[in-house]
C-alpha cells in the first residue's frame, strides 16, 4: 500500500522565487527532517506555477509520507501587512493499491494506472489504483490526476429522485386539473338547470300566462267539451226536429 497525495488548491504568501516567506514540504515518511531528509517536493506561492501532473502529486514509496509547513516569523508578527488572497492549501491524500481489475474487490479507477518497474527500469505491467469504497462519492477526487471516475456517476441518484418527484407532480398537477373541469361542468350544468327552472316558475305566475297554453316542456291539456252540445250532423245519427209556434199575423189595415 502507498499513500497519494494530490494538491487541489494552494495559494501562499510570498512567490516561488521567495520560499522563506512560506513553504509546504512533501517528506517520505520514513526519512529523518533533522538528519538526511528524504524531500518529494516542495510548494512555495501559488499552484499555478506547478503546472505539471508530477508536481501537483505525490506518491509515497511505502505506507507513509509527512508534511510539513513553515512560514516566517517576520509574517506572524505583521498579520495586517499579510497577503489577502493568501488562503492557505488544500490537499487530499488517498491510500492506494495497485491491482488488476479483476483482483480489487474495492473500487477500482480506471483511468489511473501505475506502472510495475522490473530491474531494467522498464514498464513490464501497468495496473490500476484499487482505494476503499467508503471514498466514493465523498465529494474529493480520490483516483489519479484528471481522473474522476469516483465520482462521475453520483449525481445519477439525484437526477433520478428529481425526474421522478417532476413526475409525481406534473401527474397530481394533470390529475387535479381533471378533476377541476369535471367539477366545473357539473356546477355550470346544474346552475344552468336552475335559472331555467327558476324562469319557468316567474313565468307560470306572470300575468299574461294565464288562459294561454304553456310551451316549453309542459304538457298542455285541451279543454274537455263533452259537456257542451253537439251541433254537428253525423251520418247515421238520430234527431228529432221540434215544431215552431206559430206566430199570429199582425194586419195593419185594422189598426187602422
Amino acid at each position: 500500500m502507498k499513500i497519494y497525495v494530490r494538491i487541489l488548491k494552494m495559494q501562499l504568501y510570498g512567490s516561488i522565487a521567495n520560499c522563506a516567506e512560506a513553504e509546504l514540504t512533501i517528506y517520505d515518511g520514513y526519512s529523518s527532517i533533522s538528519f538526511n531528509p528524504k524531500v518529494l517536493q516542495k510548494y512555495c506561492g501559488d499552484l499555478r506555477y506547478y503546472k505539471n501532473v508530477e508536481e501537483q502529486t505525490q506518491l509515497s514509496g511505502r505506507n507513509r509520507l509527512l508534511l510539513r509547513f513553515k512560514t516566517s516569523a517576520s509574517q506572524i508578527m505583521k498579520g495586517e501587512d499579510l497577503d489577502k488572497n493568501a488562503v492557505g492549501f488544500k490537499i487530499v491524500w488517498t491510500a492506494v493499491e495497485f491491482k488488476t481489475e479483476g483482483k480489487c474487490q474495492e473500487f477500482v479507477c480506471r483511468e489511473s494506472r501505475y506502472c510495475i518497474n522490473t530491474a531494467d527500469n522498464s514498464c513490464s505491467e501497468m495496473r490500476n489504483y484499487c482505494i476503499d469504497k467508503s471514498l466514493v462519492c465523498n465529494g474529493y477526487p480520490n483516483c489519479g490526476n484528471e481522473d474522476y471516475t469516483d465520482e462521475d456517476k453520483c449525481n445519477i441518484p439525484l437526477l433520478a429522485g428529481c425526474g421522478a418527484a417532476a413526475g409525481v407532480l406534473l401527474l397530481s398537477f394533470l390529475i387535479g386539473f381533471c378533476l377541476y373541469r369535471k367539477h366545473s361542468t357539473v356546477r355550470n350544468a346544474l346552475s344552468q338547470s336552475q335559472s331555467l327552472n327558476m324562469q319557468l316558475r316567474q313565468l307560470e305566475h306572470s300575468p299574461s300566462y294565464s288562459g294561454r297554453p304553456p310551451t316549453g316542456n309542459f304538457y298542455y291539456q285541451p279543454p274537455d267539451h263533452s259537456a257542451s252540445q253537439n251541433c254537428t250532423v253525423h251520418p247515421g245519427s238520430s234527431y228529432e226536429i221540434l215544431p215552431s209556434k206559430a206566430v199570429p199575423r199582425i194586419d195593419r189595415r185594422t189598426m187602422r
